[in-house]
């Protein structure tokens, strides 16, 4: 009876171990990828895939860009070593090959434009930092304030800065908080970086502290809070000749106001973008900035204010406009 149990001990136990299914194969990762580097001039490179197994590649081309292209042209502005990669993927992996890029020479037009080099002190020099006016007028908003100083009549967006300008004199808000002077705002040229050095605390609209915060601010009570920004960031600055508030008669409260240059008297809509949700000065909801005026010692911006519970709305249906002065820090 003993050998009889053993015996079927080893048949069922034959059975079970024949039964375990072998592992199933997804197949090896790809073969390495292989890629080509052209210039078309010293700062425009063309990338192209000249091996590549697999259902997908990825480029990073070491510039912050990324692409899927099988061939994409990109615009290296500074010099520097950038380290561009090649990613293949399968069903069993991903394999990369990567690759040193030398760009020997910054793009000439890069640190001849005016405006950048106002904005972020050029090519000389890593950055350059702005801070708010403490001054009165250095923040305003709504409607521009009646001539009174300067002459009759009721101004409008297109009339000389000093008009307009005048507006926090008489109503609110005057001068900017004390937890707002603390605050730096830094624009580096190469890479077109942007840091916002606000030092724990941010002046907030109203309606957006208690959106972004839960708060329960009173209306109008625009206040300062504690906040961390969302650093590292970039910037971008656009010339925009063509706006949807061109075809709007100039005294409506949606026309832009034409940016002038003050050496060729050509007017256009400045524009400067921050990415990651940044803000400058004020928090209105939106990251978007007309430049009014620029030189190498003070910048006027004018944006919107958006309504937080609906932010993609625009023209009459925003808040108001604001405006900032920001001043070069010594």
């Amino acid at each position: 009876m003993v050998r009889q149990y053993l015996m079927v001990v080893i048949a069922t136990a034959a059975v079970m171990f024949g039964c375990v299914e072998e592992p199933i194969s997804i197949g090896d990762p790809p073969a390495e990828p292989e890629f080509s580097i052209d210039k078309i001039d010293e700062n425009h490179i063309v990338f192209s895939v000249t091996s590549a197994d697999g259902f997908m590649v990825n480029w990073d081309f070491g510039n912050g860009m990324l692409s899927q292209k099988e061939t994409d042209t990109m615009y290296y502005p500074f010099a520097d070593t950038y380290t561009v990669s090649l990613t293949a993927s399968n069903k069993g992996g991903a394999t990369t090959t990567k690759e040193e890029l030398v760009i020997e020479e910054t793009d000439p037009a890069i640190c001849a434009n005016k405006y950048y080099t106002f904005l972020s002190g050029g090519c000389d020099v890593e950055s350059k930092t702005w801070v708010i006016d403490n001054a009165d007028s250095a923040l305003a908003n709504g409607n521009p304030a009646p001539k009174n100083a300067e002459g009759a009549g009721v101004s409008n967006y297109n009339d000389p800065i000093a008009y307009w300008w005048r507006s926090s004199l008489s109503t609110t808000p005057p001068v900017p908080p004390s937890g707002a002077l603390d605050d730096e705002y830094v624009f580096g040229l190469k890479g077109f970086t942007y840091k916002n050095e606000c030092h724990g605390d941010f002046y907030f609209n109203w309606k957006w502290c208690n959106k972004l915060f839960g708060t329960s601010q009173a209306t109008y009570a625009d206040t300062v809070h504690a906040y961390i920004p969302n650093n590292p960031a970039t910037w971008k600055l656009e010339v925009d000749t063509v706006t949807k508030e061109d075809t709007i008669a100039e005294g409506t409260m949606e026309r832009l106001r034409y940016f002038t240059d003050d050496s060729t008297g050509n007017r256009f809509n400045l524009i400067l973008t921050l990415s990651n949700n940044n803000y400058l000065g004020y928090c209105s909801g939106v990251s978007t900035y007309q430049i009014l005026k620029i030189n190498a010692d003070t910048m006027y911006l004018r944006h919107e204010l958006a309504e937080p519970d609906d932010p993609s709305a625009t023209g009459p249906n925003r808040l108001e406009w604001r405006y900032l002065r920001l001043v070069a820090k010594e």
